[in-house]
């Protein structure tokens, strides 16, 4: 069966038409196919999770991830032993974590008239496989962002900006604290290298968690473009932060990713503050696949209407809160 590409290079230049037929003969099996490959370059946040894909093809509606196991140093680290005679007693006993995933199904639908399609070009049918590519990528970044950053259960750790500071307000990102003004952030105080630091090498660090990614909102790159620690993405060394995709540098070894899709808050005056996210993006969060982008149609004669179906089952969740570190700023 031929593809949307190989149609447009073989069978029809720029102008001809598709008739009903064609597409409904192509959209099913192409379709999804299509919309998968479209969709991937535009997902920027499956690069930052961890990807399950154990329930693809097979029966089960769930799936387990495990979390990672932490032992705090501080209290409990390797002591000295006096002789090969002395017996070694745990002082510490890890115990197996795991969340579970339950995939649900994710959709977006469309109807095209049959005298559409009769009239329709070729380029049109590559406007509405990239347009649906974009809904399937942009739903599911937005899930994945809000599983990461959501205040229940009350084990996510936040810290407030404050330019100029030494030392910083830090606390438990719960359900009351995300619906709440955040006044201690006034307009003054933008993301910048100090508040970066103390989120990735002291809050996360005490957690258990090494810091790699911190994802921002566009709003904040101009104070991270002013920073001399700032490295970009097109200045950096092939197969880096240039290779990965949303990141548009470095900051003192942390890929920064930017994404609109970053949750706002409301601080000081009722004016919109950002909340970056500093992760470990190899126990931040986790993504269980069940089913893949699925294209089905139907054609209703009597309402001259072709209906097109795009789905697809996934569940985004947090695995390890440690792994994330929320930073309030203007």
């Amino acid at each position: 069966m031929s593809s949307i590409e190989e149609l447009q290079e073989t069978t029809m230049a720029a102008g001809d038409e598709i008739s009903s037929a064609d597409i409904t003969a192509r959209i099913p099996e192409v379709w999804g196919a299509q919309i998968e490959t479209k969709a991937e370059p535009k997902r920027i946040f499956r690069g930052l999770i961890r990807i399950n894909t154990d329930l693809v093809g097979r029966p089960g509606d769930a799936v387990k991830m495990p979390r990672r196991g932490f032992i705090d140093f501080d209290t409990y680290a390797a002591t000295d032993v006096a002789d090969d005679l002395t017996e070694i007693s745990p002082n510490v006993e890890l115990t197996y974590e795991t969340v579970t995933f339950t995939p649900t199904e994710s959709a977006m639908a469309a109807a095209i008239t049959k005298e559409a399609i009769e009239e329709a070009m070729v380029s049109l049918i590559d406007d509405a496989l990239n347009e649906m590519a974009i809904g399937v990528a942009s739903k599911e970044d937005q899930d994945i962002v809000t599983a990461l950053s959501l205040p229940q259960p009350a084990d996510l750790t936040y810290i407030e900006a404050d330019t100029g500071a030494t030392t910083f307000v830090t606390g438990a990102w719960d359900a009351a604290q995300a619906v709440a003004i955040q006044t201690n952030v006034v307009a003054a105080d933008v993301l910048d290298l100090s508040v970066i630091v103390e989120a990735s090498e002291v809050v996360m660090e005490t957690q258990g968690f090494n810091a790699d990614t911190i994802v921002i909102h566009p709003r904040q790159k101009a104070s991270l473009l002013r920073d001399d620690n700032f490295l970009k993405a097109a200045d950096s060394p092939t197969g880096t932060a240039a290779t990965a995709k949303g990141v548009i540098g470095t900051l003192f070894g942390l890929r920064v990713v930017s994404s609109q899709r970053v949750p706002t808050i409301t601080i000081s005056g009722g004016a919109t503050g950002y909340q970056a996210m500093v992760l470990d993006s190899t126990a931040a969060g986790g993504l269980a696949i069940k089913r893949p982008v699925t294209v089905e149609t139907e054609y209703l004669p009597a309402k001259r209407m072709h209906y097109i179906y795009v789905t697809t089952m996934y569940q985004a969740k947090r695995l390890n809160p440690g792994a994330v570190v929320l930073i309030n700023t203007a």
